[in-house]
């Protein structure tokens, strides 16, 4: 999961496929959203800044921003 860089667009969703830590630097007017299997919102940038988030296999982690913006991504799955 997560190994490619975001390509330039407005948003991007992708799915774990296992659990693991997950962090990223989010660019100034940039957004992440994580979502658990089951749909529910576990994690918004807007209202809390984490330096690292545990995904639960299945979670969904949507990149919010705009064209070109970095988002440089590191995953270590749960071994």
């Amino acid at each position: 999961m997560l190994q490619r860089p975001i390509r330039p667009s407005y948003n991007e969703w992708r799915k774990a496929q296992t659990e693991g830590t997950f962090k990223t630097d989010i660019p100034t007017r940039g957004r992440m959203l994580v979502f658990s299997p089951a749909g529910e919102l576990t994690y918004d940038s807007l209202m809390e800044v984490q330096k690292a988030l545990f995904l639960e296999e299945g979670s969904y982690v949507g990149f919010i921003g705009e064209p070109g913006d970095p988002f440089v991504l590191i995953y270590q799955p749960r071994a």
